[in-house]
């Protein structure tokens, strides 16, 4: 659905030396709402669509999306204070936002291109390493890294305009093996 008059209002965490704002949900676009359609309901938030699977979709979970925006509201972004490796990876709610928190901490430091200070025990060496390689620290935050992966990867990928071919050697999906065709990913794929 294409959202014409849709502008993004957004600001930074106050202090914030990293240029990445605390928090995506701070951002709140301003639409041009439909004639006719309701703009109210969840402080004002989108509620009119002309999609009726996404009607039925909000009619199955508006009781609970106060309580996600506040979450995301309050969810640390901010790469100066967000560190995974001192984060309770096993809380019991919010796996999806903690990866979003891991995915856009690992994007920012990808954009810093600065070494990241190795946690107690880990191999400096990895923490050393800067650019695409940032998704490498991912890796080592264990738990549920393979889906932290799958997340940061792309926004890394997208940023970089691809990922080394080192990184991506032998990967069914770029060698064509996963249906006979080569998947464009990255600046030869072009």
């Amino acid at each position: 659905m294409e959202h014409a008059g849709l502008q993004a209002t957004c600001g930074r965490s106050p202090g914030s030396q990293s240029g990445v704002r605390r928090s995506p949900a701070g951002c709140r676009s301003q639409e041009a709402t439909p004639e006719g359609a309701d703009p109210g309901g969840s402080a004002g938030r989108h509620n009119w669509t002309d999609d009726e699977v996404v009607r039925g979709w909000r009619g199955n979970v508006e009781e609970n999306l106060e309580g996600a925006w506040g979450k995301l509201e309050e969810a640390e972004f901010d790469p100066d204070s967000f560190n995974p490796f001192e984060t309770d990876l096993s809380r019991g709610e919010g796996y999806c936002l903690l990866t979003l928190q891991i995915a856009v901490w690992a994007a920012a430091w990808f954009v810093r291109n600065e070494p990241f200070a190795a946690p107690e025990a880990f191999p400096n060496e990895v923490f050393q390493r800067t650019g695409p390689w940032t998704l490498s620290w991912v890796a080592m935050i264990g738990h549920d890294s393979d889906t932290y992966g799958a997340t940061a990867g792309p926004m890394i990928a997208a940023a970089h305009d691809g990922l080394p071919e080192e990184m991506t050697r032998g990967l069914a999906a770029l060698e064509g093996g996963l249906d006979g065709h080569r998947h464009g990913c990255g600046r030869d794929a072009r």
